[in-house]
């Protein structure tokens, strides 16, 4: 990780700045990704499914993506594009944000993590759009996974952990976090209900489509534990804001 901390505005991964040809940014309650990536940024509608869409190169295209209402937007939980100088951006407070890039190619996505889209492989169905569109091959890609709500804190019903067996991810939705959080706010460890890993859950999916583990790479922030820098959907309910992680290609 950067040694930029939340308190600095925005956070970077450094798996990701040191790749040629990309910029990246996660925001904190502090900063703003548009102080820092290529203007326009690009959003969804996002819905909790695994819908992956294509920014389109024509300017007029693209406008419904630069929407400033939410509802007037493209429904889907991932963007993807090849175009240089446009940041494509998810909003999170709790789901996790992934990005992905393939420097030899010239080509990112966006991703929106929460369980459901997750719990349908939807970091498999980015890099297939990937592979489709740009010639992407996973092998040469780098995956990065933003703050989220970990383990520690994210108690789910069964249903959750029904849906990760559905498809192969159990054992890394049941895994326990590797270390306490720092926080001392945030619950602890195995506590009465079930806890789920998502960003577990983020890695082994990468993993599976054939990311090499050197370029997996992850914050290991808790939303919820480090709540007075982001923000948190489950500790503050509806008076939360939401964080916006973007990547784009820059030449």
């Amino acid at each position: 990780m950067s040694d930029q901390g939340p308190e600095a505005g925005l956070l970077y991964l450094d798996g990701l700045a040191y790749l040629p040809g990309i910029a990246h940014a996660f925001e904190t309650r502090h900063g703003s990704i548009r102080d820092a990536l290529p203007s326009p940024v690009a959003r969804l509608q996002q819905v909790h499914g695994n819908t992956v869409l294509v920014l389109p190169h024509d300017r007029d295209r693209r406008l419904p993506f630069l929407e400033p209402d939410t509802a007037d937007r493209p429904p889907a939980d991932a963007l993807t594009t090849n175009t240089s100088g446009v940041t494509v951006a998810v909003a999170v407070a709790d789901c996790l944000p992934i990005l992905i890039a393939d420097p030899d190619r010239g080509a990112v996505a966006a991703v929106h993590g929460g369980w459901r889209g997750l719990a349908r492989d939807i970091v498999a169905t980015v890099l297939a759009r990937m592979a489709e569109e740009f010639g992407s091959s996973p092998a040469d890609c780098s995956v990065g996974i933003g703050p989220g709500i970990g383990p520690c804190c994210y108690e789910v019903g069964e249903e959750v952990i029904t849906a990760f067996d559905a498809v192969g991810m159990k054992d890394a939705a049941l895994q326990l976090p590797g270390r306490p959080q720092s926080d001392k706010r945030g619950p602890r460890g195995a506590a009465e209900g079930v806890h789920c890993n998502l960003p577990a859950v983020a890695t082994a999916q990468a993993r599976r489509c054939g990311v090499p583990a050197e370029r997996v790479f992850g914050l290991d922030l808790c939303t919820r534990c480090h709540s007075d820098d982001l923000w948190s959907y489950r500790r503050l309910g509806n008076a939360a804001g939401r964080m916006l992680a973007g990547i784009a290609v820059i030449r």
